[in-house]
This record gives structure tokens, C-alpha cells and sequence, in this order.
């Protein structure tokens, strides 16, 4: 009887413990970051496309810029949502509130670069100012990792 006993609670002992939420892989929560980011990018895009008449120079490039981030997205969203019930969800959470937060940090950098090269010579000049300006904010650096998702495993 001792035995059945033990067997019973070390049995219910393991499934409680598979109940347990299981702590993000990296990959799980760089995708919860970059759900966050490519949100944003969307949210920013069609805020754009939405001032922009079809014949504007910008609108065919915004408008396939907003597509692969949709694709973006997809994917993202289709790798982490089997995955949510199983994950802790504070540390996806936290992962995604950051991106959020880069992704805010970033768009004002971009502002903010463009103003400070606005006063270039000639559109050379503008883009050696605006790139070195993006680079020296890490988090323009963090969210364009999120531009690409060929890291997702599919």
C-alpha cells in the first residue's frame, strides 16, 4: 500500500510539474520582441500609406515595406502562438513591453536624425549623416534585427 501511495504521489508531483509554464528560449522571446517592433513598423506604415496618394514617389516602396512586415508578422505570430500556453508568460511579456518601448525610442531617433541632417548639401550627405546618426542608437540597432526573421527554426 506504502508503495501505491508513493507511486501516486510522485506521479502527481511529475504532472504537476509538466503544468508548470516553461521558461522562453531565447528565439521565443526575441520573437516576442519582434512581434512588438513589427507592430509598430505596421502601425507606422499604414499611417503613411494612409496620407500618401497611390502616384507619390514613396508609395510603392512603403507599401511593399508594409507587406513584408505583415509577412513579418505572420510569421513571427504563427512560430509563437502554439508555443504561449506552454511559455511563462512574464517573460514573454517582458520581451514584447521591450520592444514596444525600443520601438518608441527608435522612431523618435529616426525624427531626430532626420533634422539633424536635414541640413546636408545634397541627398550623399544626407544619407552618410542619417546612417552614422542611426548607428550610434542601440535601439535602432536592436529593432532592425527584426527586419529580417530567417533566424525563425521555419
Amino acid at each position: 500500500m506504502k508503495r501505491v501511495v508513493l507511486l501516486l504521489t510522485c506521479s502527481l508531483a511529475a504532472s504537476g510539474r509538466a503544468q508548470e509554464p516553461q521558461l522562453p528560449t531565447d528565439v521565443e522571446l526575441k520573437a516576442s520582441y519582434c512581434v512588438a517592433v513589427t507592430q509598430g513598423i505596421i502601425g507606422m506604415s499604414h499611417g503613411a500609406l494612409s496620407s500618401m496618394k497611390p502616384d507619390d514617389p514613396m508609395y510603392d516602396s512603403t507599401a511593399k515595406t508594409t507587406a513584408a512586415s505583415e509577412d513579418n508578422l505572420r510569421r513571427l505570430q504563427g512560430y509563437l502562438i502554439p508555443k504561449i500556453s506552454h511559455l511563462d508568460a512574464v517573460a514573454l511579456g517582458v520581451a514584447h513591453r521591450r520592444g514596444q518601448e525600443d520601438f518608441a525610442t527608435a522612431k523618435k531617433a529616426i525624427m531626430t536624425c532626420v533634422d539633424r541632417c536635414m541640413s546636408s548639401p545634397n541627398l550623399a550627405a544626407f544619407t552618410a549623416c542619417n546612417t552614422k546618426c542611426r548607428a550610434e542608437i542601440p535601439a535602432i540597432t536592436r529593432t532592425n534585427r527584426c527586419n529580417d526573421v530567417n533566424w525563425l527554426p521555419f
